[in-house]
């Protein structure tokens, strides 16, 4: 009878920990595990990495530049209609700057995934809070202190606004990156 009953419960405790929602499980076991050591395979672009195992993060906080298109008028063309190659510069922009900057800093790195309220973007990325195991740096701060990114806080993702913001007011305050230009 005794055994019967423990098995009951063990069940129960199985089943009600696997159809909670992520949210509850996180307020009471604290953060996933799953991001508690996980490798950067690669950097897709300034606000998302993908992971060893096929999964994308988008770095909260983190505005992504995009891809940097030139406009129809901005596009030069020889007498047959062929655009025209400009000459290429000796200077490197920041936003090619900051993605070889974010590129030597995780790639193959083993970093730490915090979560916040908001899993997720409409894209179904997760999104979160990068921190390199190594040396417990701020990525995300890193990024805006350095001047290689926008900030853009979205609530309920506010866990650390105040970090980001301080690092995104210093980057301007110094006219580093982006913010001296």
């Amino acid at each position: 009878m005794k055994n019967k009953t423990l098995k009951i419960i063990y069940y129960l405790f199985i089943i009600y920990f696997l159809v909670i929602p992520q949210a509850q499980a996180d307020s009471i076991l604290g953060p996933s595990l799953k991001y508690k050591d996980v490798v950067v395979e690669r950097v897709i672009n300034m606000s998302v990495l993908k992971l060893a195992d096929g999964e994308k993060i988008r770095l909260i906080g983190i505005k992504s530049q995009g891809v940097l298109r030139r406009r129809a008028n901005e596009i030069k063309t020889d007498s047959n209609g062929f655009i025209v190659d400009e000459p290429a510069s000796p200077t490197i922009s920041v936003e090619t700057q900051g993605f070889e900057y974010l590129k030597q800093l995780v790639e193959g790195q083993h970093v730490r995934i915090e979560l916040d309220a908001l899993k997720t973007d409409d894209d179904f990325i997760t999104l979160g809070y990068v921190f390199l195991l190594k040396n417990n740096i701020f990525v995300n701060v890193e990024l805006l202190r350095n001047g290689y990114a926008e900030m853009q806080i979205r609530v309920p993702n506010t866990k650390y606004e105040l970090k980001l913001r301080q690092a995104f007011q210093e980057a301007r305050r110094e006219q580093r990156g982006l913010q001296g230009e």
